[in-house]
């Protein structure tokens, strides 16, 4: 059956983009796994023998290499890897969006999303790989075609969360940004305030795995994601946290006081200290999280001895986010 378009303008299309993202994936030792070295690093939990009679520095610099390599494999894990075949057709479906003004109804536009939707299998799937190409978006034409068709496509909640819960730990910056700007159309479509209700299921779900949601969270709205964590995860009493409520209400007052005006004040600058001291000593977890988050925002109020009691936390969320701010000695 013939198609109600150009078939020629559109295929010449696919294969530019085809050419351009095998030759890509080929130039960086890509093979079928994906971005994988050529030269053999061993994977995770995958180590040479030291059954041997090497000497003992050579065998644990090999095992401290392959912690090294696992750790790495680990991060590649949790970052989006390419699918040649769905980047080339959203190349494609990209070209002839920008074409057609912003179509998406174009006619040409309508055959090249089916293809696209083809090729990836699902829209969980695609949804990754749109994610990915955003990320790596080099022009404004292309993030704008990409951003439309991301719109066009109208994923769902569970379809965006199923896309994003297992990338969240990426320590790609151009992939968190692009997974933090598609989680934002969830807690603040309109802009504003963070809503982060519709989180409160999966973070019940996952209960302590979910670190990567609970960081989107702290990263976005400090305030927000500790009464959020509360709800999901307290079980402290009413007038436990009520006392904690008031510390973090005063915190949030005066961090908000000094985006309006000058310098904090020697009496400002302690107070805060002792407020965030006191909820760094919390049985709980998430606000000692607070705590640390805020002092990533305010690193000029870091005192030497609150960020070491955080760094040294038990809790290795709280010592990843402590490890941002640097200590102010006055």
């Amino acid at each position: 059956m013939s198609r109600p378009f150009s078939e020629k303008r559109v295929m010449t299309r696919r294969r530019t983009g085809s050419r351009r993202l095998l030759g890509s994936a080929a130039s960086s030792g890509a093979g079928s796994g994906g971005l994988t070295p050529s030269g053999g690093s061993p994977r995770a939990g995958e180590c040479w023998s030291t059954e041997s009679r090497w000497p003992a520095a050579l065998v644990a610099g090999i095992l401290a290499l392959c912690v090294l390599a696992a750790g790495v494999a680990g991060a590649r894990a949790a970052s989006i890897e390419p699918a040649p075949e769905v980047q080339a057709e959203i190349e494609v479906a990209v070209d002839v969006i920008v074409a057609a003004g912003g179509s998406m109804d174009d006619p040409e536009a309508v055959v090249a999303v089916e293809d696209l939707e083809r090729a990836a299998g699902s829209r969980v799937r695609l949804l990754e790989q749109l994610l990915l190409y955003l990320s790596a978006a080099d022009g404004t034409e292309r993030a704008m075609g990409g951003a439309l068709l991301l719109h066009g496509l109208e994923f769902t909640f569970d379809e965006k969360i199923a896309a994003v819960v297992s990338h969240l730990d990426t320590t790609d910056p151009d992939q968190r940004r692009a997974i933090y700007e598609l989680l934002s159309t969830i807690d603040r479509p309109d802009g504003g305030t963070a809503d982060f209700t519709a989180y409160a299921r999966l973070l019940r779900q996952r209960g302590e795995t979910a670190n990567g949601l609970t960081r989107y969270m702290y990263d976005v709205d400090p305030g927000v994601a500790v009464r959020m964590l509360q709800d999901v995860h307290g079980s402290a009493s009413r007038r436990t946290f009520a006392s904690f409520l008031e510390t973090i209400a005063r915190v949030e007052q005066l961090a908000g006081a000094r985006e309006q005006r000058a310098p904090w004040t020697a009496a400002e600058r302690n107070e805060f200290r002792e407020h965030l001291g006191h909820l760094s000593r919390s049985p709980r977890w998430w606000i000692r999280l607070y705590a640390a988050a805020m002092l990533a925002r305010v690193p000029e109020l870091a005192s030497p001895e609150l960020v070491s009691r955080l760094r040294q936390d038990e809790d290795e969320r709280v010592r990843a986010l402590a490890s941002r701010s640097r200590p102010d000695r006055r």
